[in-house]
């Protein structure tokens, strides 16, 4: 845009608006970084750390010699837990000890790397799919189409994972009958198909989830994450750009003109009055939906935003120009004061658009925050700076990382940067006794090789009650679910979820308590059976409601 001073504001604005936030500038590199704490197989913690240095590239596997585990208990300083010295674990020696204490083999810290971590990730790929002919006819867009398949080559194989490919609608890969090797735009018939099945895996919440059988019953469909991610790079390779409407945060920006020169695609679905369906959430809350729901308990969750940020009809600023040159000559007469006229109505409506996405932008980063959602965006060269300042905030301050392509060429590159980055990460598993519900646990590392040594910043977490666990799980989606479906469906829909993650809280809180048995498990058992139809009865509520 040519005046970004405002733009700048208006954004600056909405990161202040963010709880928890400190300013608005990009951290410092190299750094060193706890990413996140997995305590659901509590005692045994797993810590996620990354180091990336000044171009944002993780530095190679070998280079720590040493890595050192910090656990800070409130209002003192920091105490070692023990370092591991060129692959050994050392335990350091108490003062009333001649040595330090034995530990048991089970109990020693292990250190590997996130692409090997038999854990895996939760992530979804969010990839631009409309007609800008940068993407249909340059090589913008194979750059993209390819770039986008290395996340599901080299992120691991043990991942939970989807692909979003967003233009004037939302699809995604779904198991259905006759929809397995193509993206599906989420009709509200597929998303109610997929609900059905949803709640038929109320009891497998917090374990690995059934997938569904090779001979699907045509009403059965699987939304979301899943393990059957190996051809999704064939699939978006063979997708195509078309649409002009990209809905990727849903802002409906206004336009200048009564009647764009590009129409909005329909999905070819009609409603239960034979309407034309309505286009659905915008693909950031899809993606959030999906990694809320669909990770397993632990794992880390990563949000991938692809593309330059536009939201909306994308000749809007095209059109809106040719609009203001013939408006505003009917009252200015010099060249001068013509130009000013279309640069002030321009920089108001992109301001405009900036304030519709700061409305948005608190509640996306809290649902993000609470549920341990990591965001990162590589911005193309399509980008205006406006856009570009929306990949970048919500990818900075969901604690992702922010990447920005100068040209085509550069795309592909920086893909292959952040998945080094995240699965390069060191996973370090070790055992703290003091790990128990309800207890909040600070830990800090610090990574030390040839040439320098770096220390991330203390990371706390507290390790749910069953309680506080509900309402924590509650409390993330309740924001989500208002915005997409409105308070009408809101207490229906809310009961029904609420079920399923109280199944997900009891299952970790079991774990992390240690209690077993096969009376603990037939009663769990009961438990589920009955949230399950509960659920199904709190799923029809919400439908009726919603008719």
């Amino acid at each position: 845009m040519r005046r970004a001073a405002p733009l700048l504001g208006a954004l600056a604005l909405a990161a202040a608006l963010v709880p928890g936030a400190a300013g608005g500038s990009v951290p410092g590199f190299p750094q060193a970084k706890i990413n996140h704490i997995d305590t659901s197989a509590a005692p045994r913690i797993k810590v996620y750390v990354s180091l990336l240095d000044a171009r944002l590239r993780q530095v190679p596997e070998k280079w720590p010699d040493e890595i050192t585990v910090y656990q800070k208990p409130e209002g003192e300083k920091r105490v070692e837990l023990f370092s591991i010295v060129d692959g050994e674990p050392q335990f350091p020696k108490p003062e009333d000890a001649d040595k330090a204490p034995e530990v048991p083999k089970e109990e020693l810290p292990v250190v590997t790397i996130a692409g090997d971590d038999e854990r895996g990730m939760a992530a979804v790929v969010v990839i631009p799919g409309y007609n800008d002919i940068a993407y249909s006819e340059g090589t913008l867009g194979e750059r993209v189409k390819g770039g986008a398949g290395l996340f599901f080559k080299k992120l691991g194989k043990s991942n939970r994972m989807n692909a979003i490919w967003y233009n004037d609608f939302v699809s995604t890969w779904v198991e259905a009958k006759g929809r397995t090797m193509q993206l599906t735009p989420l009709t509200d018939e597929i998303r109610e198909r997929c609900r059905a099945w949803e709640l038929l895996q109320a009891e497998h919440h917090g374990e690995e989830p059934e997938e569904p059988s090779e001979e699907l019953d045509p009403s059965e469909a699987h939304c979301g994450l899943t393990t059957k991610y190996e051809d999704l790079g064939k699939i978006i390779e063979a997708e195509t750009f078309k649409g002009f409407y990209p809905n990727l945060f849903g802002l409906s920006s206004p336009l200048c003109t009564d009647k764009p020169q590009q129409e909005r695609m329909a999905t070819g679905a009609l409603n239960r009055d034979g309407e034309a369906e309505a286009y659905g959430p915008p693909a950031i809350e899809v993606a959030l939906e999906m990694l809320v729901k669909g990770a397993l308990p632990g794992q880390p969750r990563a949000l991938i935003l692809l593309g330059d940020g536009r939201d909306g009809y994308i000749y809007r600023d095209r059109e809106c120009r040719d609009h203001l040159r013939a408006v505003c000559a009917e009252t200015n007469t010099t060249y001068a004061h013509v130009k000013k006229c279309i640069d002030d109505a321009m920089d108001k409506a992109a301001i405009k658009e900036q304030e519709l996405f700061r409305e948005h932008l608190p509640g996306w980063l809290a649902l993000a925050k609470s549920a341990g959602i990591r965001i990162f965006s590589v911005v193309d060269p399509l980008a205006s700076p406006s856009a570009r300042e929306r990949m970048e905030v919500l990818a900075w301050r969901s604690g992702g990382t922010a990447r920005v392509a100068e040209d085509a060429n550069e795309v592909v590159d920086l893909y292959s940067d952040l998945t080094a980055e995240l699965s390069g990460q060191h996973v370090i598993s070790f055992t703290d006794h003091d790990a128990v519900p309800g207890a909040t646990r600070t830990y800090a590392v610090r990574l030390k090789g040839r040439g320098g040594s770096f220390t991330t910043d203390d990371f706390s977490v507290t390790l749910p009650t069953q309680e506080e666990g509900l309402a924590f799980l509650i409390a993330d989606t309740r924001a989500m679910i208002t915005a997409k479906l409105g308070d009408k469906v809101l207490l229906a829909i809310a009961i029904g979820l609420a079920v399923v993650l109280l199944l997900i809280v009891l299952k970790i809180v079991l774990k992390i308590a240690g209690k077993k048995g096969g009376k603990a498990a037939k009663k769990t058992g009961g438990a589920a059976k009955k949230a399950a139809a509960a659920a199904k009865k709190a799923a029809a509520a919400g439908a009726k409601a919603k008719s």
